[in-house]
């Protein structure tokens, strides 16, 4: 399906004083009938496993790419008001692309439908900017001037929100690579793309019976540790029902941090889970500290100031244990942050059985009135 958003200049109407022919100077009238056509970048490329999104490769699937109004270019004597998703005729222009599922390949952003072409306008009405959501959906609340994305996620999903703006004059418009000598790969705009939550990644590793300052691990016991495997990670308080605020044209520099909300005060209980999206295998325990191991895919959270982990394990003998723990940066004010990758350590200890001494005392006698029964 072939996309096209134009709108052509017929003619003007001028009103001339008295003058003589000399005085006389026509408006210049340019109407350019030549398309541009879309191609768009991406300056900061990822690729998608099912746990994280990580820089490795170029390879992104699956995000929505929106093409909006931006402001109003001096040119134009007559603006409309901007109504990215209005209704009317002369809100044409104001969007350009809506919720075009695409897919970023090495650095390219594609159209997943192969067929779909879409053009820069040929107005001089406005300055435009592209954004994009990841993962795409059709989830989505509108308004006449703004629209966001609601998401549930389960630990496995990163949310990636993008950007690409330009203060340039009749960015971006056809005039724009007109006057730029035509679109290149220098020129065109490229989509800034950010993480909006917090990665979490565990190691595990084993933790001596007894601790001994200065001691070297040769010189720890960590027999009863390595006795020990974990069942399952828990986040005990995870908030997974979000959205995300794709575009505002009332707020179009809110800040990153504003971009991803709570749209539920309910909180859930995340497992950790594998590179498929199954909850992980149980763990034995490494031998010793040095042989530290990661345990399964990342858990990427809501960014908060704390988050309650609950880990259940069992030994050898298949006795079950269970334990939540806070989860807090020390001397970190703002927590855990948004794009940041935190790397946490399960330090597991052996089980211990509880022994009790008991010693008898003899009654004690407290003076007290005393009761006729």
């Amino acid at each position: 399906m072939k996309m096209t958003n134009k709108l052509f200049l017929l003619g003007a109407a001028v009103a001339f004083c008295a003058c003589s022919n000399e005085e006389v100077v026509a408006p210049e009238i340019n109407v350019d009938n030549s398309e541009v056509a879309i191609q768009l970048g991406s300056s900061d490329a990822v690729t998608v496993t099912r746990a994280a999104v990580t820089n490795e490769n170029k390879d992104l699937a699956g995000i929505g790419v929106w093409c909006l109004a931006k402001d109003v270019m001096q040119e134009n004597l007559n603006p409309q008001d901007i109504k990215w998703f209005g209704t009317q005729p002369e809100n044409l222009t104001c969007c350009i692309m809506k919720n075009v599922k695409s897919s970023v390949k090495n650095g390219n952003v594609r159209w997943d439908d192969p067929n779909a072409q879409y053009f820069y306008p040929q107005t001089q009405f406005y300055r435009y900017e592209f954004y994009a959501n990841y993962p795409y959906t059709t989830n989505l609340n509108y308004t006449q001037t703004s629209v966001s994305a609601n998401y549930t996620i389960d630990g496995t999903q990163d949310l990636i929100w993008g950007r690409a703006t330009s203060d340039a004059d009749y960015a971006w418009s056809a005039k724009y690579f007109r006057v730029n000598g035509g679109q290149t790969e220098s020129n065109r705009p490229k989509l800034k793309m950010e993480h909006l939550l917090t990665r979490l990644v565990f190691f595990v590793q084993p933790g001596a019976q007894v601790e001994i300052d200065g001691a070297t691990e040769d010189e720890l016991d960590f027999t009863a540790a390595r006795s020990m495997i974990i069942d399952t990670l828990q986040i005990c308080d995870a908030s997974t029902r979000l959205t995300m605020n794709v575009a505002n044209f009332n707020r179009l520099d809110m800040s990153i941090g504003d971009r991803l909300i709570r749209s539920s005060s309910k909180t859930d209980t995340l497992y950790l889970k594998d590179a498929s999206g199954a909850i992980v295998n149980p763990k034995q325990v490494p031998s010793l500290p040095s042989l530290k191991e990661q345990w399964g895919e990342s858990i990427m959270l809501f960014p908060s100031n704390q988050y309650t982990i609950r880990v259940v394990l069992h030994d050898n003998a298949g006795h079950r244990f269970c334990s939540e723990i806070p989860l807090v940066l020390a001397n970190q004010p703002n927590g855990f942050e948004r794009g940041k990758s935190y790397n946490i350590t399960v330090t597991v200890h052996g089980a211990t059985s509880p022994t009790l001494g008991a010693e008898l005392t003899d009654w004690e006698e407290v003076e007290g009135p005393s009761l006729n029964l």
